[in-house]
C-alpha cells in the first residue's frame, strides 16, 4: 500500500499463479515451457481443484426482438472493412 492502494487478487482461470511458480534463484518464469515443465510439473505444488457445479443459477436474459449485433453498437461507424474486399480480386 505505497500509495494507499489496496491490491487483492483472486485465482480464476488458472492452474498455477505464476508467482508461485518460481526458478531456482525465485525469480519469475519468463517462458511457458519451462514455467510449465520445470515449474508447474516438477515444482511439487498442485493445481487447484475444480469447483463443484452449482445447484442454483440465476441468470438474466433481456428478451429483444432484434438478435444481430447491431442492437449492441460494438460495430465501427466508419467501415474500413470495405475497402479490403476487393483486394487481390
Amino acid at each position: 500500500m505505497a500509495r494507499g492502494i489496496e491490491v487483492n487478487t483472486y485465482n480464476s482461470s488458472l492452474l498455477w499463479e505464476p508467482w508461485n511458480i518460481l526458478k531456482k534463484d525465485d525469480t519469475p518464469y519468463k517462458l511457458f515451457t519451462p514455467f510449465y515443465k520445470n515449474g508447474c510439473l516438477v515444482g511439487g505444488i498442485s493445481p487447484r481443484k475444480s469447483l463443484s457445479i452449482p445447484k442454483n443459477l440465476q441468470l438474466i436474459f433481456q428478451q429483444s426482438n432484434d438478435n444481430s449485433v447491431s442492437i449492441l453498437n460494438l460495430l465501427p461507424k466508419n467501415n474500413w472493412g470495405k475497402k479490403l474486399e476487393n483486394i487481390g480480386k
